[in-house]
């Protein structure tokens, strides 16, 4: 499946403090004070379309160095993530160690929140070629035998014979 611009944009909405213009705003002339535009930028505000193409091939190039798939959903979780990291680099302050206003402090460790949440979301993808630790047979118990079914009367810790028994 293909990713959706409407789902990257949704989900930037969803997960980052910025606002989104879409494709048919941007053809009526709506939503432009949008902190990221459709087709078109300022000096504070984002080019969705750019910021796009730019997530993408970060994405791809991340997936492939790491060696790691990724959903669909988990791509445009994603590129919402890039996008933000994307337009918050847009603010002059961004590369400040701590910024100060009105008694108020806030100190950075150089990596962006939207930065640090891609990199837990691709730590958390399962590796190419593996599709899940356990397997469809890890989950059916049916085929299972008791543990004590198979092991010889000398190891077992009670002289119990059969489930019948109750010692208490």
């Amino acid at each position: 499946m293909a990713i959706s611009e409407a789902n990257v944009i949704a989900a930037i909405q969803a997960l980052t403090a910025f606002s989104v213009q879409t494709s048919a705003e941007a053809t009526a002339v709506q939503n432009t004070s949008a902190n990221i535009l459709y087709s078109s930028a300022s000096r504070t505000q984002g080019n969705f379309t750019i910021f796009l193409a730019i997530g993408q091939d970060q994405l791809a190039k991340d997936l492939l160095q790491i060696g790691k798939t990724a959903t669909t959903a988990q791509q445009e979780k994603a590129l919402a993530l890039l996008c933000g990291a994307y337009q918050e680099a847009k603010d002059p302050d961004i590369f400040a160690k701590s910024v100060s206003f009105d008694g108020y402090s806030v100190s950075r460790d150089g990596q962006s929140g939207y930065m640090k949440a891609y990199g837990l979301l691709l730590d958390a993808l399962p590796l190419a070629g593996s599709s899940s630790v356990l397997s469809a047979s890890d989950l059916d118990c049916t085929g299972k035998v008791a543990d004590d079914t198979n092991y010889p009367e000398s190891w077992k810790l009670t002289g119990l014979v059969d489930e019948v028994s109750n010692p208490f």
